[in-house]
């Protein structure tokens, strides 16, 4: 996350011209892509915790 958000501020301040990077394709194309991943990869092993260890009564 650090260096596109350099690259765009240094843009911004000294005119360097990245081709195709803004904000809008930062936050869409990245972004986006990568919390929606990080949540479902999250919940998916969140699940696998709690069934692995999901005590049962004997």
């Amino acid at each position: 996350m650090y260096y596109i958000s350099a690259g765009l501020f240094a843009s911004s301040v000294y005119g360097i011209e990245a081709a195709g990077l803004t904000w809008g394709s930062f936050l869409l194309n990245n972004l986006l892509p990568v919390t929606l991943g990080n949540l479902i990869g999250g919940a998916a092993v969140g699940c696998a915790y709690w069934f692995v260890y999901l005590k049962k009564d004997e």
